[in-house]
């Protein structure tokens, strides 16, 4: 990428500025030598501005340990500065940013043909798509006057998933007609191929599509579901009338605990923008909890239309928050569900606790944890 004009540092302008003062001063009070001596800052600035003119050829690259991480995971970064031409005059840092993080580190200028690296961690507090870099290669003069700059490296994004609970599995439904289409709401299994993912460490090396990995240059294994297993769709609600901050993001975390015990469920993030996740470039479920919002003004309608589309006969689980109503509004789907499981993340819960209203499962939690090792009890395994 092409090299941005030079530029002063503040250390560069308060030379200037005050080496036009003094000049002034000197010139005025008639003293030569406070005049020489005024005359020489901008003299210095000038000589920073050409060194800063003459051309390099660094080169620098960033690779990243993944763009998708879980929350409480640093973001590992490797900067690699290759000179691929005389060293440079003055001195070389790169500047990264990671969300609000702003990362500088110095790079001692390779010798021609070398290279030269450093390597950053960087913390993540919270879920979210966190937008990472340009990585911008910065060139000072020795004494720190000007700066020449120029983008290295693109911006991108990095995904940091929301955090998983172990979950062994949910409570287990009816089993639909073993001859019936998988609709891509069935789990894992081997009998119906369903779709190509990216390669997981532990897949099966023969699951490997090697037509399709040559053609992307990224390792894809086929998907293959069971038909015979119970559908599972789970529903976030998003509603910021019924879920705070907290325990929306609790909330999530229940989702995302759900998702990762079963990798084929049909997740449904009430009121999210599907276009603009695409252009995102989200690539599955965990994608899409990272990037998900409460939303102001959304009607309980957004949560129950995806409640009606779900598979007749499977089971059905929507996470939501203190909504005093929740089970009556839902209680008539409970008969198209071999399970209809209310997950209610509710501040003021002492203890997670389940109730069985008619053909409705209510968990009740003040936290995550609490409610994925309710769900867990209820599946008769251990969360």
């Amino acid at each position: 990428m092409s090299a941005r004009p030079p530029v002063l540092t503040g250390t560069g302008t308060a030379v200037l500025t005050g080496g036009a003062v003094v000049l002034a001063a000197g010139l005025l009070g008639g003293y030569p030598q406070l005049a020489a001596m005024g005359a020489a800052a901008p003299a210095l600035v000038v000589v920073a501005v050409v060194m800063m003119c003459v051309p390099d050829r660094l080169a620098a690259a960033r690779t990243v340990a993944g763009d998708r991480i879980s929350v409480g995971t640093g973001v590992t970064c490797m900067i690699s500065v290759r000179n691929e031409g005389r060293p440079p005059l003055g001195w070389t840092e790169t500047t990264d940013r990671i969300g609000a993080e702003r990362v500088r580190v110095a790079i001692t200028p390779p010798a021609r043909g070398g290279a030269a690296g450093a390597e950053y961690t960087v913390p993540t507090h919270r879920r979210g798509l966190l937008g990472h870099g340009p990585l911008t290669l910065e060139r000072r003069d020795p004494l720190g006057l000007a700066v020449r700059r120029h983008t290295a490296v693109a911006a991108s994004a990095i995904w940091v998933h929301p955090r998983v609970h172990p979950l062994n599995a949910l409570p287990l439904g009816t089993r639909p007609d073993v001859d019936g289409q998988s609709g891509g709401h069935t789990p894992h299994g081997t009998s119906i191929f369903d779709g190509l993912r990216e390669y997981q460490p532990g897949d099966d090396p023969r699951l490997i599509h090697w037509r399709s990995a040559a053609r992307t240059g990224t390792l894809l294994v086929q998907e293959r579901v069971d038909a015979g297993e119970p559908a599972a769709t789970v529903v976030l609600d998003t509603r910021a009338e019924v879920l705070d901050e907290a325990a929306f993001e609790e909330a999530v975390e229940v989702c995302a605990s759900i998702v990762f015990a079963h990798a084929r469920i049909v997740l449904t993030v009430a009121g999210e923008d599907s276009v603009e996740l695409a252009r995102l470039g989200a690539r599955g479920p965990l994608d899409r909890l990272a990037a998900a919002r409460r939303s102001e003004g959304l009607g309980v309608s957004a949560v129950q239309a995806p409640v009606r589309r779900a598979a007749t006969g499977g089971q059905l689980v929507l996470v939501t928050g203190t909504d005093p109503a929740i089970v009556a509004r839902f209680a008539a789907e409970a008969p198209r569900f071999s399970l209809l499981l209310i997950v209610r993340l509710d501040p003021a819960a002492a203890a997670p606790g389940v109730v069985r209203r008619g053909a409705v499962t209510l968990v009740s939690a003040a936290d995550a944890g609490g409610a994925v090792q309710a769900i867990g009890r209820l599946a008769g395994g251990r969360a």
